[in-house]
């Protein structure tokens, strides 16, 4: 690695091999064998890749511990899943916890901030829009985990926000696996192979599975953000299904795809509001469906058995 600035060369060790002009300008003080890079602990899970600066912290099979019972079904369950990419770029004025809060929970917002989004969209969460209709009894639960990783999930709605043909394409797709994926992985894992996901690998890691859009967000500080943003698809998907999938992604959670603009407006006002001097002496609520929650002895986790509720915050 080479730095642009002053043109001091690390190796691929991360150590400080070459500086210009060093014994010129800097004599003999210079402890070169101090001033290597931070290394970064890097392990992957199914093909995905995280990197932790902190040596002390468990190793990531451990820290996923049994949230990876659910990441198995989209990131294993018919052979592995890929990004298409490059990722798209963006930059929000908001703090990260943020929208990471946001994707691993908060499915109460969706029928009032994506109210005007659901009704252009159409598909069977239109009927949501507006705070019209809650989803009904048995069409979803929460799940959070050990470590503060979580996931909502709509039974059966995965291409819900795809509609028409490509809607069509990606349900049939879901069908004709399910059966391989109740081989490959469990039965109980393949009853929810093609439902809708939103959640976060804490801290700074979110995906949407259905909608197919995978995010990090990267801290430029207290009060920005930088959004990477993919689109998530399995391997073995026909490539007209995947051009399907990565259109119907960019309409939604692309850069400027209809419900993320919905969402960015609110996480960029809620950081701006929340740094007033009164706001911060408050105390956040996150009651909704407390004492529902049971231990599922299927994942291990702990399950919040409706579709609406802060199980995933607590």
């Amino acid at each position: 690695f080479l730095c642009n600035y002053h043109g001091w060369a690390f190796g691929l060790d991360g150590s400080l091999e070459s500086v210009p002009f060093e014994k010129e300008v800097y004599g003999d003080v210079l402890k070169k064998d101090t001033l290597g890079m931070k290394e970064v602990r890097v392990e992957s899970y199914k093909g995905f890749w995280y990197g932790n600066f902190d040596q002390s912290a468990p190793n990531l099979a451990d820290y996923l511990g049994d949230y990876r019972w659910f990441l198995d079904i989209w990131m294993d369950g018919t052979g592995g899943a890929e990004l298409i990419g490059p990722p798209a770029r963006s930059i929000l004025k908001c703090n990260w916890k943020t929208p990471t809060e946001n994707f691993i929970g908060d499915a109460y917002h969706v029928g009032w901030t994506h109210a005007a989004s659901l009704k252009a969209l159409g598909g069977p969460l239109a009927v949501l829009a507006g705070n019209k209709h809650l989803p009904p009894e048995g069409a979803g639960i929460q799940i959070t985990s050990r470590h503060g990783h979580g996931v909502g999930i709509l039974f059966n709605a995965g291409p819900a926000l795809m509609g028409g043909e490509e809607g069509a394409m990606a349900a049939q797709w879901y069908a004709e696996n399910q059966p391989k994926v109740a081989k490959r992985l469990s039965e109980a894992q393949a009853k929810y192979y093609g439902s809708h996901f939103n959640a976060s690998i804490f801290p700074n890691n979110s995906y949407l599975w259905g909608t197919n859009t995978f995010k990090v967000w990267h801290p430029r500080g207290p009060h920005q953000i930088e959004v990477f943003t993919w689109t998530i698809v399995e391997k073995n998907m026909p490539q007209e299904l995947k051009d399907a999938v990565r259109r119907s992604m960019l309409r939604t959670f692309g850069t400027a795809g209809m419900l993320e603009s919905d969402d960015s407006d609110n996480m960029e006002s809620m950081t701006n509001l929340n740094r007033g001097p009164h706001i911060v002496t408050g105390v956040l609520n996150s009651q909704m469906g407390m004492g529902t929650e049971h231990e599922d002895t299927e994942s291990g986790n702990i399950i919040g058995p409706s579709a609406i509720g802060e199980t995933r915050y607590r």
